[in-house]
């Protein structure tokens, strides 16, 4: 479980999705929502603090008969409908992947973004070269 599965729980079609290793931990997806096609950006940051996913849904833990359903990183995505705690948590979840689906950029907004510190970040070009190929 990730940006991009949160992404798809709140209805969105992720054609692709990268992480890159620059300065804060960028990654960019290919999405279609709500019939609008074209990138949304995200950061995961250098650390589980600073990487807003594991930060919000990393402590979480929860367990149906001795299963665990959903807990840390791990998410099974069966998701009891009688189960409160299983519906707050995907509510959650589905809420959290629609944050990166509001501003929703064209290829040309995508590359000028990936290209703010091209003239230090070591992985912009990468970036800039992935947007342009997908």
């Amino acid at each position: 479980m990730g940006y991009s599965n949160t992404m798809e729980m709140a209805g969105a079609i992720v054609h692709d999705y990268k992480a890159f290793g620059s300065y804060q931990g960028d990654w960019y997806a290919k999405v279609t929502y709500k019939g609008v096609t074209g990138y949304v950006q995200g950061s995961y940051g250098s650390c589980s603090v600073c990487d807003a996913f594991q930060s919000e849904f990393e402590s979480v833990v929860h367990y149906h008969d001795g299963e665990q359903i959903w807990g840390g990183l791990y998410v099974n995505e069966e998701f009891k409908e009688d189960c409160k705690e299983c519906l707050n948590t995907k509510e959650r979840l589905i809420a959290f992947g629609e944050r990166y689906l509001d501003g929703i950029m064209t290829k040309e907004q995508a590359i000028e973004n990936a290209s703010k510190n091209i003239a230090w970040d070591m992985e912009a070009k990468e970036m800039v070269e992935w947007i342009k190929n997908s």
